[in-house]
């Protein structure tokens, strides 16, 4: 299989997942990606930088100070997370994105994926969900292809925190997906058209200027495309049902959401 089990690569990864509170200088390169978007990472690679001091041989991180005196500062510091700090991480629920970021269709990827991603920026921005919860996106690559879309699928539906999935981006990938998700109880969202043919897309609304700035600054200056336009309209709106679902019953539910989705649609 390319891409080695559907792992989107390391240049995109980056920002996709990445907590609000972690500040990560292998991120802060990446145009378009910053810490503020409510999102955790997880390759080994992005950790190793992020989390991890390196000292140099012979080094050690605690030099030469009395053992007592760091036991010392140790304690004090512990006592203070415990004391200032109660619960100054939100609980999180999380939207996911199965999309092709290599091969062929890696450009529709990217699109979908600044769009999303900017979808959640702005509602953690405005209070998250229900005003309790931060969003988390997930992205899994699917290269656009019908079987792996069903193993992306399978991944999104193990991850419990995972509410609802925005993906097929052609109508065989769409197909598939669909039926995995709706065995698999998981709200999805997939576009009405088949965004890996220019022409079939082609009759998508145009981007507004306020959307169409805000994606600009956050893809590096990329425009959005009809797939991002359709891409942020979807997210919004599986971020809608979730909103709905918690203010229902306080901690959203698949059951939930997928019911507050469907409403919703209907009602469009």
């Amino acid at each position: 299989m390319p891409g080695g089990e559907g792992r989107i690569p390391a240049q995109i990864w980056a920002g996709m997942r990445l907590s609000p509170l972690i500040k990560c200088p292998a991120l802060s390169r990446l145009p378009g990606h910053g810490p503020a978007d409510g999102q955790v990472a997880n390759l080994p690679n992005i950790h190793e930088e992020c989390d991890q001091v390196q000292v140099g041989k012979g080094q050690s991180a605690m030099g030469k100070r009395p053992l007592w005196l760091l036991a010392a500062c140790l304690l004090a510091a512990c006592l203070l997370t415990a004391c200032a700090f109660p619960g100054s991480v939100p609980p999180t629920v999380k939207i996911g994105l199965s999309a092709p970021f290599e091969g062929r269709y890696r450009d529709l990827g990217y699109e979908t994926l600044y769009a999303v991603r900017l979808a959640v920026r702005e509602r953690n921005a405005a209070g998250g969900i229900a005003g309790r919860y931060l969003v988390e996106f997930v992205a899994l690559n699917d290269f656009n292809e019908p079987a792996e879309a069903v193993t992306q699928a399978r991944k999104m539906a193990v991850d419990e925190g995972v509410l609802g999935v925005l993906g097929g981006w052609s109508p065989p990938a769409a197909q598939a997906a669909e039926a995995e998700y709706a065995r698999l109880g998981l709200a999805f969202l997939a576009p009405p058209v088949d965004f890996s043919d220019p022409a079939a897309a082609s009759g998508t609304p145009p981007a507004d200027d306020a959307f169409r700035a805000a994606y600009r600054d956050l893809s590096g200056g990329a425009p959005p495309g009809p797939a991002a336009v359709w891409a942020y309209d979807a997210a919004n709106r599986l971020l809608d049902a979730l909103e709905a679902a918690a203010q229902a019953e306080g901690r959203p539910s698949r059951e939930a959401v997928r019911s507050m989705l469907a409403e919703t649609t209907a009602n469009r």
